[in-house]
């Protein structure tokens, strides 16, 4: 099939599981993970409407993780590297799109019901509409240990490198 015809099929496929799962049009389906954020230009030819919703981390606790998980092995240079790479890639698929919010992780956190206000205007429209205590019912607290991780972590050389090259991602 031809480029065109099989992206109205996957649109129109997408749209219509999507729709069956959110029955009630005040509701919203939230995909964690649901497409690449640096080919979001790309996925909204077969999302159509979709909103997207990008949380960003500070890149030092991001490579306290990554060593911690043990399931990749990066080298501070190749994260350094990589993490510049993913970032002008986002930049340069999201730019112009008014469907893309992006918000800190660590600001979300920290300055909750402003960041969830701006969450509820973007994906609801006006925030009057909406009061915070009903579209949120997330215990945000918990999440606060995974701020500043970096701090504990055995390799400062690492994490001082992390803030040198990437200091305007940090946090």
């Amino acid at each position: 099939v031809s480029i065109e015809k099989f992206d109205i099929s996957a649109n129109k496929f997408l749209n219509n599981l999507f729709t069956q799962m959110c029955i009630n049009p005040d509701n919203y389906l939230i995909l964690d993970n649901g497409v690449d954020p640096m080919a979001i230009n790309t996925c909204k030819e077969f999302l159509g409407s979709a909103k997207f919703l990008v949380v960003g981390r500070d890149p030092r606790d991001s490579y306290v993780d990554l060593v911690n998980s043990r399931d990749v092995l990066y080298e501070v240079d190749q994260f350094i590297f990589l993490f510049k790479k993913m970032r002008s890639m986002f930049i340069k698929n999201s730019q112009g799109l008014n469907n893309v919010l992006y918000i800190q992780f660590e600001s979300f956190l920290t300055s909750f019901d402003l960041e969830a206000k701006r969450v509820i205007e973007f994906t609801k429209g006006s925030q009057n509409q909406y009061s915070l205590e009903k579209c949120i019912h997330y215990n945000y607290k918990k999440s606060l240990k995974n701020i500043g991780i970096y701090k504990k972590f055995h390799d400062q050389v690492a994490i001082k490198k992390i803030e040198h090259e990437l200091k305007e991602y940090c946090y």
